[in-house]
This record gives structure tokens, sequence and C-alpha cells, in this order.
């Protein structure tokens, strides 16, 4: 669920409403976001803070925000956020408040993480197989162990992502690009 909020302009420090569910996103109730300007920012992951200081800046001109960031969660734990944010107008053109909503993205980017280490772990793979390929007899036995090695490396890291049949997919053609071709 999203956390709906609003807050003044330009400092988009001081909030003056935030949602009731704020509790289960971020374990901490409204009221310390609504009692203390500094709270929301001093729960920004330090190196995720400058970034979204810098685009926070340009929220008038463009009129929107939305940007993925880690907050500190209550029990310690950094989740990952995605905030939205649109400016409203008053009838003289003026900015009257920002309104936005915070989502949990944790679960998000965790799966791109794992993709990203899949990725990584098929391109490693690729280049130990084309090496083994094109190694000398001397070579193979040297070969044969290191592939054995990340073959062991990346079954055991998969098994604890819980994605073990992407490696099998991926081992399968590994081993049949090796012995077959």
């Amino acid at each position: 669920p999203s956390v709906i909020f609003s807050c003044n302009y330009p400092e988009c420090s001081f909030f003056t409403y935030v949602a009731n569910n704020i509790s289960l996103l971020t374990g901490y109730k409204p009221a310390e976001f609504l009692e203390n300007p500094g709270f929301w920012h001093k729960n920004i992951h330090p190196s995720d803070y400058a970034r979204i200081l810098t685009k926070l800046s340009s929220l008038e001109e463009k009129g929107i925000f939305r940007q993925e960031y880690r907050f500190l969660h209550h029990d310690g734990n950094y989740k990952w956020l995605c905030d939205e944010r649109k400016v409203v107008l008053d009838s003289y053109r003026s900015v009257k408040e920002i309104v936005g909503s915070w989502t949990d993205i944790t679960e998000k980017k965790l799966v791109e993480e794992n993709m990203d280490y899949l990725i990584r772990m098929e391109e490693l793979i690729s280049n130990i197989s084309i090496r083994f390929i094109n190694s000398d007899i001397h070579n193979l036995e040297r070969n044969i162990n290191v592939m054995l090695f990340f073959q062991h490396f990346g079954i055991n890291y998969l098994k604890e992502m819980k994605v073990i049949n992407i490696y099998h997919l991926l081992n399968q053609e590994v081993w049949h690009t090796i012995f077959m071709h």
C-alpha cells in the first residue's frame, strides 16, 4: 500500500499531512513526520541524500517529482521507497503545497539486484567457457577446475536467492556450449 502525504514548499520538510498507514511502511507514527520538520531528511540513506535534494529542487519547475531511495525503517533497516510528488497551485498559479505518496519497492529492488547478479554470472561463465574452448590441452585441467569452482559458487548463491531454476537453465546452456560445439 502507498502512503499519502502533503508538505510545504520549497523545503518539503514540514509535513502537513501523513496517512496513518505510514507506520506499516516505516515503523514510525505520523506524528514523528508532522512534529519534526527534519525527520524525513535525516532518515534518507546518506548515499541517496544529495541526489534526492537535487531532484527535489526542480520540483516547482517540472511540477512533478519521482525518485527511488532508501529510507531508514524504525527497525534499523533501510527500505526502498518510490517517492512521487506533485505541485498543487493556488488560484494565482503559485505553489500552494506538495502532495505525494510513498510506496515500498524493496522487493522490486531485491529482484533487480538478483537479476544484475545473474547477468554478471552469465557473462562470467560465458567468458570462462570461451577461454575453456579456446585453450590448449595443457590448460584443460586448470580450466575444468576453474569452471567447477564457479559452478559450485553460483549454485550455492543462487540456492540462497531461490532462483535455482534459472541457474539450471544457464548451467545446461554453458555445459552444452562447452561439450557439444
